[in-house]
């Protein structure tokens, strides 16, 4: 660890950004393999043990469940212990849940697995990664969360047909021993580059240096940060600091986390039931695998266009306007009835996924500030759980009862309707000048 830490604090590129590839890394192949690649495992799961896909898509549901109960807990590690300690353990939780899975002969056990490893995911990669990038960034915040959001989500939908191929080369019992243990062997070396805070350092966000003590006035709503860098023009920065008490109370909190929750109420059923899905629309399996990695390629484009346009424009027309692309796609999506509209879903749906992930974490930041930042986005993933638990659940009863997900998405759809117009109407707080 020391010969890590001494060649990366020698390199004449700001420490964040090490912590922005580390996260990349990590995050690429945990919500990889997980968030996109489970849904593989799903009709091999459902062959074998004869389960009702409403059953099987209980576990799912709970995994965001405990997900989202976790949050908090994850927040407070974070803050006590750092992003390191609480990666490593997240590693080794996940690599040892993963092949527990693969041991599975009940439905109590591979309900407990699922619990195992999505805590495992939550403590190392996907939170940890963007609160942290979030806290040390904050002028090329969107850039930032844009390329962690590429490189690790986008990027790692396209393990999908790999994991596709190794459960029909062998079982699937045998992948998930394999990629438990890529979870040890890749993760694990990415914890070791994380760091707490920039002050920490003696950097400021973006890299910026100060001679001087920053001080924090704390009135509740709002506070400020004065600091200038040396041998430098002086930059003022007015940043609005909301404690997670405050924030709880406001408004604003609570009509974000609504216009995200329900939002990730589609992504949370698409993520389980895609592949089965396309399969029942008559699509085979390779193809099927294929169709998750284009989605999510084009999606890199989405988080990268979204984030760099996030820096510059009004976030909230953005997350609007992929929210509407994201409609789109699904409306697509559940009428699929010729190959060539694949390319439609996977465009639209593609498009719309990937630029709501950086624009939303961005504005939590914007509107709330770095300072408890942790808490309050943990706070917002937990009221999210609720909704995205429930979606991929109906999706898995309604195909019970009607042999069909057609019904099922064409409702989930709608629930895009009230993200756009909550965002839509959302005042924007004038979180920073510049002089």
């Amino acid at each position: 660890m020391g010969i890590i830490n001494n060649f990366l604090y020698k390199r004449k590129i700001f420490y964040g950004w090490w912590i922005v590839l580390a996260s990349i890394v990590s995050s690429f192949y945990g919500i990889g393999i997980f968030n996109h690649g489970f849904t593989a495992f799903f009709n091999p799961i459902v062959k074998e043990f004869g389960w009702s896909r409403a059953v099987t898509s209980g576990a799912f549901a709970l995994q965001r469940a405990e997900s989202g109960l976790s949050a908090p807990i994850v927040g407070w590690l974070i803050d006590k212990y750092g992003p390191r300690k609480t990666m490593l353990l997240g590693s080794f939780l996940s690599g040892l849940g993963l092949i527990f899975l693969s041991r599975i002969d009940t439905l109590l056990t591979f309900y407990f697995a699922f619990l195992v490893i999505s805590f495992g995911i939550s403590l190392s990669t996907f939170l940890v990664s963007f609160i942290t990038v979030t806290v040390w960034f904050q002028d090329m915040r969107g850039r930032a969360l844009a390329l962690l959001s590429a490189g690790s989500a986008g990027l790692g939908g396209t393990l999908v047909p790999g994991l596709v191929w190794l459960i029909s080369s062998y079982d699937w019992r045998t992948a998930l021993v394999v990629i438990g243990i890529g979870f040890w062997v890749i993760v694990t070396p990415m914890a070791l580059i994380m760091r707490s805070r920039p002050e920490d350092y003696g950097y400021l966000p973006d890299g910026k240096i100060s001679d001087k003590k920053i001080t924090m006035i704390d009135v509740n709503e709002s506070s400020r940060f004065n600091f200038s860098k040396p041998k430098q023009k002086s930059v003022v920065i007015e940043q609005v600091e909301y404690t997670y008490r405050t924030a709880i109370k406001s408004t604003l909190f609570w009509r974000l986390s609504l216009t995200f929750s329900f939002g990730w109420m589609l992504i949370s059923a698409i993520s389980v039931h895609q592949i089965p899905a396309l399969m029942s629309f008559g699509i085979g399996d390779q193809l099927s695998g294929l169709v998750v990695m284009a989605v999510m390629l084009v999606s890199v484009i989405g988080r990268l266009v979204a984030g760099f346009l996030g820096d510059y424009l009004d976030k909230r027309y953005i997350l609007a306007t992929a929210y509407i692309l994201q409609l789109v796609g699904c409306i697509i999506f559940s009428n699929l009835s010729a190959t060539w509209l694949i390319s439609l879903y996977v465009l639209f749906f593609g498009l719309g996924h990937g630029s709501t992930i950086p624009v939303a974490f961005a504005i939590l930041a914007d509107y709330f500030g770095r300072e408890n930042f942790g808490t309050i986005v943990t706070l917002n993933v937990t009221i999210g759980t609720v909704f995205s638990m429930v979606s991929p659940v109906f999706a898995g009863w309604m195909f019970d009862i009607t042999s069909s997900y057609r019904p099922a998405f064409l409702i989930i759809c709608l629930t895009l309707i009230p993200s756009i117009i909550l965002i839509l109407t959302t005042r924007p707080y004038q979180t920073s000048m510049r002089n």
